[in-house]
């Protein structure tokens, strides 16, 4: 039998949960819950062969083999069955990662896949493909002094008025080469997955982890490239593509939800910078990339 849930705070949210959620913070038992984690049956849910998720107008299903089944709806309830001998690590990533994106989707929020940094006053939402060096980026601007508000999902809220980040949860993603270079300033450090050859770590950053709202000054995006490196605006309808190409899990909305999502690209196009950083792969240039960003965004401000 599953104990009573703990309480997490995730993205602007409550959420309660009978599987623990080392990512999350927990917060104090009695405040109102925005989001329900609880153990079903789905003994009686059969995906067809090959087929993991099923996306319908008022739920999303997912299945996990290794994880368990999962069933997402109303933006406010997340249901799992999960496997025998189911590892924690996994259950979290998921719960957070992808259950949570739907979640935030069916509330309306808008998802980019990438990391958010801020400085107090300004947010700099870093995109890219996998292993494009998005969370070690963001590890150098922490080292510079800056704060982490999300790493993964960056859920934007106030597309057309005034587009703001939700910080997510204090806990940052890295590979063992990015540990090794910034693992140091941060707390425990957990294992969370292997992909490859290469493990995924979870480092713990509530000591710079920025806990509330932050609005956007640029949105940046990573492209591998040799040096040197360079920092180029994007502009016209390149913007829109790069929104729709970087959108966290496109492929778990509804058609109509695209629909949508596709216009409010358009929305948020129009209000906040975005530009591509040309750089090198290897962490240890993460500090010229940095610069080069100061640089480009002093340029923005004088304009």
């Amino acid at each position: 039998m599953m104990k009573e849930p703990t309480l997490y705070s995730a993205f602007g949210l409550t959420i309660a949960s009978p599987f623990p959620i080392a990512q999350a913070m927990a917060v104090e038992q009695g405040l109102p819950v925005d989001v329900a984690i609880v153990q079903s049956d789905f003994s009686d849910l059969n995906f067809m062969p090959g087929e993991h998720i099923v996306v319908r107008e008022h739920e999303v299903l997912l299945y996990v083999p290794e994880v368990g089944k999962f069933r997402m709806t109303g933006g406010n309830r997340i249901e799992v069955d999960p496997v025998e001998g189911y590892k924690p690590a996994m259950m979290d990533v998921y719960l957070m990662g992808s259950c949570m994106g739907v979640i935030l989707q069916q509330r309306g929020m808008f998802l980019l896949h990438g990391s958010c940094v801020t400085d107090g006053e300004r947010a700099i939402l870093i995109v890219g493909d996998s292993g494009a060096g998005k969370s070690t980026l963001a590890a150098e601007f922490v080292a510079q002094g800056w704060r982490l508000m999300t790493d993964d999902v960056s859920a934007i809220a106030g597309i057309g008025s005034k587009p703001t980040v939700r910080s997510s949860y204090p806990t940052q993603r890295l590979w063992a080469d990015a540990v090794a270079r910034y693992g140091g300033r941060g707390g425990e450090i957990r294992s969370l997955y292997t992909e490859g050859d290469s493990e995924k770590f979870g480092l713990d950053a509530s000591r710079y982890f920025w806990d509330t709202q932050c609005p956007i000054c640029l949105i940046l995006l990573l492209l591998p490239r040799a040096l040197p490196q360079l920092i180029q605006p994007i502009e016209g309808m390149a913007k829109i593509d790069q929104l729709m190409r970087n959108t966290y899990r496109l492929y778990l909305m509804t058609p109509a939800a695209r629909q949508e999502h596709f216009r409010r690209c358009f929305t948020l196009a129009e209000q906040v910078p975005m530009a591509f950083l040309l750089r090198d792969r290897r962490g240890q240039c993460a500090s010229d990339s940095y610069a080069l960003i100061m640089n480009y965004l002093g340029e923005l401000e004088h304009d």
